[in-house]
């Protein structure tokens, strides 16, 4: 069964084609802003037990928010990839020893999964385990742009001056470029992001697309949906398309 259609509103799910030289996989894209309140009340709908538990822990609402947005977002991708709507709740995902997302599941598919969340929007990729995957969602605020500095090249802050957004969009941007990267790698924050420098852009539909110095098999395809800077990583022939119009639509950004 086939269930590309949300749980709840506010949702973007898309089945993405990822065409490579030699064969064709799929993944599932979920990006949703659904109100924390409304996912609060429905939490039972789609966590698992072990899941509503470690969410009854947190104390904060931004922790708490934050985490729902994620597993909401997961288990929509995942439902669609496993053509499934009525196990969400019965599956827990866990978390490795390097803090990625793991998923364990009866289904005789091998796939993983990549979350990201930010205080306004969560987002998912469920992938074939042949094919590397990553997600990361980063909101603009111009308060990190410092930060961010210190963690770009020369190379890189002259080559993100040719991007048509704002100074502190571009930082933002690189930033997740590097973060999604440093997922499908594993590492996360533990290894400096100067290792992640990227070699190139080039604009590409309603895409940013980017490529790397060090890691020349992967690339990286950015956008803005709203005041978030949003990049998925992947191997670098694969061929794909984002909806990206459709996707700003649902979420009225410009």
């Amino acid at each position: 069964m086939n269930i590309d259609y949300p749980l709840f509103p506010d949702t973007y799910i898309e089945k993405l084609k990822l065409t490579r030289p030699d064969t064709v996989f799929e993944a599932y894209l979920c990006i949703s802003n659904h109100p924390f309140l409304d996912l609060k009340e429905k939490r039972e709908q789609f966590l698992h037990p072990e899941e509503l538990a470690y969410f009854d822990s947190l104390r904060f609402e931004r922790r708490q928010k934050s985490f729902l947005l994620g597993r909401y977002c997961a288990k929509q991708a995942i439902s669609n990839y496993l053509r499934d709507s009525g196990e969400m709740t019965q599956f827990a995902i866990r978390h490795g020893v390097f803090e990625h997302p793991i998923v364990k599941h009866i289904s005789n598919k091998d796939f993983q999964i990549s979350i990201s969340h930010n205080d306004q929007f969560g987002g998912a990729i469920a992938f074939p385990e042949e094919h590397p995957m990553a997600i990361d969602l980063e909101r603009i605020n111009p308060k990190r742009t410092e930060v961010i500095q210190t963690q770009c090249t020369q190379d890189e802050l002259r080559l993100i001056k040719s991007l048509p957004i704002p100074d502190m969009t571009q930082m933002t941007i690189l930033w997740t470029v590097k973060e999604a990267l440093s997922k499908v790698l594993k590492c996360g924050l533990m290894t400096p992001f100067k290792i992640f420098e990227v070699k190139d852009i080039a604009s590409k539909s309603d895409c940013f697309v980017w490529t790397f110095k060090k890691f020349a098999q992967y690339k990286a395809m950015s956008f803005i949906i709203s005041d978030t800077a949003c990049s998925i990583v992947m191997p670098k022939n694969t061929e794909v398309m984002i909806h990206v119009k459709e996707l700003k639509e649902l979420f009225k950004s410009k």
